[in-house]
């Protein structure tokens, strides 16, 4: 049992499934369901209870964030998050606010909770700690690591660089910060004249590890799905798909208008990035009764990836308009990804020497030393060609045996 010292220093250190139920409140305005909490006889057609356990991996990301919180531990002060209900408080704080921004909400939210009397006589948490709260809130709705005018340092300990929050900004403005969007891409304006089903094939898992030679690396933050990393040969893959199931189910009446303010309050990611994450993974990386779903079963079976990968089927969150093979927020890194097939990163000695003779700087001298060695070779050839000319003449002129 964590002593007193302990609760103080790592106050989210340990999450109950009450506090996981609550969490799913906070994020989706979950309804509470008195049938069995929603697994049992009488629970509505439409509850999203049952559901819950599909979250796993959501979960234990949450709890490991969590855990990584340490206040500020000022004599007299209050930490910014002395239970995960203040966390879930910011949570809901952010999306009820989502054009407000980050300096404006932290004074509103703690300044309430001071002038409320609720932090037991101690005073407000210190600007850093109040800072961090906020950015492992923001990290909680996005998946996103995230940090305020000082690197959170609990958030950079998870292995991840984070994204600038500034005091000025909304998590509105974060949200279109973090992920920017680009001319749509569409599979069949990739370079090499491909169809549409051959592009997929060039980017599927198998042909990514077999031919790319890189590793599919799991990572739980959205903005480093599909980053490729030349050095270690590995492409990261977003293993939250039931967050993002759950994002789009929040966000199905949303209007094709619908602001990023608006798709906070409801579902706290961009609609279209959730579906370019989704079809990534179903139509490109691991498309069904494929070998690249055979290798995606294999990493599962090995606990490498989380089981719900093996759902990815996106048709019942869907618009019917909205369709696939577009993309706007992974058009930069298929692109990259392509690219890197096609040509891929010398490694090795060998493999990088030979890249920098052949690199367009030095395309000039080798055409020159060639040039070189050609004329060189003609004059030899030429000279070869007068000696046997001299020695047939002699042959001729002085003829062995000859009268």
């Amino acid at each position: 049992m964590a002593s007193q010292s302990d609760a103080k220093s790592y106050p989210l250190e340990t999450t109950t499934e009450a506090e996981l139920r609550a969490l799913s409140q906070a994020l989706w305005r979950w309804h509470e369901c008195p049938a069995a909490r929603g697994s049992g006889p009488g629970c509505e057609a439409a509850c999203p209870w049952p559901r819950h356990p599909r979250l796993a991996q959501f979960h234990a990301l949450y709890r490991q964030l969590a855990a990584s919180y340490v206040p500020d531990m000022d004599y007299g002060r209050s930490p910014a998050l002395r239970h995960h209900g203040d966390l879930f408080d910011i949570i809901k704080s952010l999306k009820a606010q989502p054009d407000v921004s980050r300096t404006q909400l932290m004074s509103q939210y703690f300044d309430t909770r001071q002038a409320a009397n609720d932090s037991g006589g101690e005073e407000m948490p210190t600007p850093e700690d109040q800072e961090r709260a906020f950015s492992l809130a923001a990290r909680v709705m996005t998946t996103v690591a995230c940090s305020g005018e000082d690197a959170a340092s609990a958030v950079l300990e998870l292995g991840t660089e984070p994204v600038p929050w500034r005091g000025e900004t909304s998590i509105s403005q974060f949200l279109l910060a973090a992920f920017p969007l680009a001319n749509t891409l569409s599979l069949a304006s990739l370079p090499g004249s491909r169809r549409n089903q051959d592009v997929r094939l060039f980017l599927s898992a198998e042909t990514i590890t077999k031919i790319g030679h890189l590793r599919l690396q799991p990572t739980d933050d959205i903005r480093s799905h599909l980053n490729l990393d030349s050095k270690s040969k590995a492409v990261q893959i977003y293993q939250q798909t039931a967050l993002l199931k759950e994002h789009l189910r929040a966000t199905e009446h949303l209007a094709d208008t619908a602001t990023i303010a608006e798709t906070i309050q409801v579902g706290n990611i961009p609609r279209q990035l959730a579906l370019e994450v989704l079809d990534s993974l179903n139509s490109i990386l691991f498309p069904p009764m494929t070998k690249s779903h055979g290798i995606l079963r294999a990493l599962v079976s090995k606990g490498v990836f989380d089981r719900d990968m093996l759902q990815l089927e996106s048709r019942d969150v869907r618009h019917r308009h909205e369709v696939e093979g577009e993309y706007r927020y992974l058009a930069s890194k298929l692109r990259d990804l392509y690219d890197e097939v096609e040509n891929p990163t010398p490694r090795g000695r060998f493999e990088r020497w030979f890249e920098r003779r052949i690199a367009q700087r030095y395309f000039m001298m080798a055409t020159f030393g060639g040039l070189v060695v050609a004329i060189i070779l003609g004059i030899l050839g030429l000279a070869v060609g007068i000696f046997q000319a001299w020695v047939a003449y002699q042959q001729w002129k002085f003829p062995v045996g000859g009268s």
